[in-house]
């Protein structure tokens, strides 16, 4: 699998780190397709972060994405010594599809017995295959993703398989045991009610559960209006979480905030 590494010109030492993957249903982006969000959490935080690719679907369905990943996170711990980061603070994210197979790779790495991780950031992640809920029906022709988009995108993913947890995180037999997790999502998202009753079975399982729903905001609206109050005050939240649960100090205002890759 192909990864980018960014590296903050302002880097503590034994710096804790960030597991990335990018969105796009399972069947669109590329390491470049977020590169910017990467870019930013490398840039906020201090934090050095580990961007993956994966295979796409239809070309290559469900378990192929997964796996990709799980391998990535995998080859990312096994090297924290070379890569300069604390193997002990390392966080996973991910946003719409992208935050499927963070919850996906935290359960593998739950059921395989590693990594250890410790938090994981889901935002407005594409949890549940059935698309019955009455945000599935209601959000249509909406922002960048809608039902039509969603039941295609899911249907090239699954290639006629019965999903399994790993495909769809709400229908996992048992979340126990997975790190802190925070989820994000706006009321016009075709993603609301699945992200609200997966928080609800996260809290059920004993896990510690933060979660965000965001009145009027629509499935990644901060990608296309980064500007709006709304947008800057989810990033803001955000940051404020993975500080916290990486028990990291903000950037000093004086630093060099810009991040580079390699």
């Amino acid at each position: 699998m192909p990864v980018r590494i960014y590296r903050p010109r302002w880097l503590a030492p034994v710096s804790p780190a960030v597991f990335f993957i990018h969105g796009g249903g399972m069947c669109l982006g590329d390491l470049d397709y977020e590169h910017a969000t990467a870019v930013k959490i490398c840039e906020e935080l201090g934090a050095l972060v580990v961007s993956t690719g994966y295979r796409k679907a239809p070309e290559h369905p469900h378990p192929a994405q997964v796996d990709d990943c799980y391998a990535a996170l995998r080859w990312m711990s096994d090297n924290a010594a070379p890569l300069d980061f604390d193997p002990e603070r390392l966080a996973i994210f991910g946003g719409s599809a992208g935050g499927n197979l963070a919850l996906a790779a935290a359960l593998k790495a739950r059921d395989l017995a590693g990594p250890a991780l410790s938090y994981v950031m889901a935002l407005y992640p594409m949890v549940d295959h059935r698309n019955t809920t009455p945000s599935a029906h209601e959000v249509t022709e909406i922002g960048a993703w809608d039902r039509r988009t969603n039941v295609e995108a899911w249907e090239w993913f699954l290639a006629g398989q019965e999903p399994d947890g790993y495909a769809a995180p709400l229908h996992a037999e048992d979340l126990a045991g997975l790190p802190p997790t925070f989820i994000d999502v706006g009321t016009a998202d075709v993603f609301r009610d699945e992200d609200i009753a997966l928080a609800q079975r996260l809290l059920a399982a004993g896990v510690s559960t933060e979660l965000h729903v965001y009145p009027g905001v629509y499935h990644a609206a901060e990608h296309y209006a980064p500007d709006a109050e709304a947008a800057r005050h989810m990033w803001t939240v955000r940051f404020r979480a993975l500080r916290r649960a990486l028990d990291m100090q903000p950037v000093p205002v004086d630093a060099d905030r810009n991040g580079h890759d390699s």
